[in-house]
């Protein structure tokens, strides 16, 4: 039971590492982001201590990173959508790279 524990901490501190990673973003820029010292967010990341419903709550309001994919690895809204835009038309699939485009120059840039 314990080991089961430990395997799912170190599973929750890779998703949260491959969330940090995809954002191109160091420990220290995303864990002074989410309000953490770097040497507290270095543990949580490495998982030596647990994931807090607190630090869950603030990845969500700065990055929009469900609760559920860091603690469970559940991701199936984003498939759908990965599906829906597979169906798109090019021009379409135009229009939502604009848009997602312009909401990261606003998001990164203002």
């Amino acid at each position: 039971m314990q080991e089961q524990k430990e395997n799912e901490k170190a599973r929750q501190a890779e998703r949260l590492k491959y969330s940090r990673i995809i954002r191109q973003l160091s420990q220290e820029e995303f864990s002074e982001s989410i309000g953490m010292s770097p040497s507290g967010y270095q543990k949580v990341e490495r998982g030596q201590n647990g994931i807090s419903r607190n630090m869950l709550r603030k990845i969500w309001e700065e990055f929009r990173i469900s609760a559920d994919f860091i603690l469970f690895g559940e991701q199936e809204k984003l498939d759908e959508i990965i599906r829906a835009v597979d169906q798109c038309s090019d021009e379409e699939k135009m229009v939502i790279f604009l848009y997602l485009h312009q909401y990261w120059i606003l998001k990164h840039f203002r």
